[in-house]
């Protein structure tokens, strides 16, 4: 289970069963919201704030790509 805490700016991962914190994935990002999962298996993120898309790998937690405008 994937949270957007858009006051922390971060996205917090969940086990889906049990409710466990399992830590945060990528960020800090500006407001996140919308998460979808793409059909490659990575973790769309929009920022409000930045008006961009980020495409993050939900395993490592690594930012792999940032399209749109930042800033």
């Amino acid at each position: 289970l994937y949270v957007a805490s858009d006051d922390q700016g971060l996205i917090l991962r969940f086990n889906g069963e049990f409710g466990d914190y399992l830590g945060r994935v990528g960020g800090p990002i500006s407001t996140p919201q919308h998460l979808s999962f793409g059909a490659d298996g990575q973790l769309y993120v929009y920022s409000g704030l930045q008006r961009a898309m980020h495409r993050i790998n939900p395993t490592t937690g690594q930012i792999l790509q940032t399209t749109g405008s930042i800033g």
